[in-house]
């Protein structure tokens, strides 16, 4: 890895090579909240595995565009696994300028509850050794069953299509909030979702 350092934000230790996290440090790994700097251009595969966070969120996410307008969000890659066995995580909170989320993003994630992502899943697998595999399948494991139980909110904050079962077999889903970039959604992309 070229140009190895350690950055510091918001008391919280990542390793990073030029832009991209590439793994958090023991202290990284311990804390309860982390906020991914709006600098990173890339998060690597595992770079947060097994974190102990209850909440990740990227800075300015979560808020209007407007108030982060001099800082625009430079994250695009969200490797694979990134995320994976951050079994304590609650809630995340990625960037509409993610364009490419790797499998498995967030497999082993069970105690997710809240989940802000651009759309940019790609389609489904659709029937697959007699169940539907559903878009976000995709990012939790190899199934619909995968999705954690505990998946109540589900903000979308941008991407262009939502295709056929995207959300199929989330069933503990409360609210889904799609944003007015999306303008082509199948009618069955909410096909046996929802409580």
């Amino acid at each position: 890895v070229t140009d190895k350092l350690y950055a510091y934000f918001s008391d919280v230790y990542y390793i990073l090579d030029s832009k991209e996290i590439v793994s958090l440090t023991e202290a990284g790994k311990n804390m309860s909240t982390l906020t991914i700097p709006s600098d990173v251009t890339s998060i690597a595969s595992n770079a947060f595995y097994g974190a102990d966070a209850e909440v990740i969120t990227y800075d300015g996410a979560g808020t209007d565009t407007a108030s982060y307008a001099d800082s625009a969000p430079q994250l695009t890659i969200v490797g694979a696994n990134a995320f994976g066995g951050c079994t304590n995580l609650k809630e995340l909170r990625l960037p509409s300028s993610v364009t490419t989320i790797g499998n498995n993003a967030l497999a082993g994630c069970t105690s997710l509850e809240t989940l802000e992502m651009p759309y940019v899943i790609g389609a489904c697998e659709g029937l697959v050794n007699g169940l539907y595999i559903s878009g976000l399948s995709k990012l939790f494991g190899s199934t619909s069953f995968d999705v954690p139980t505990t998946l109540l909110h589900i903000i979308i904050n941008g991407g262009t299509t939502i295709n056929n079962y995207a959300f199929y077999m989330c069933n503990s889903i409360v609210d889904i909030s799609i944003p007015k970039s999306i303008t082509k959604m199948s009618a069955a992309s909410l096909y046996n979702a929802g409580g």
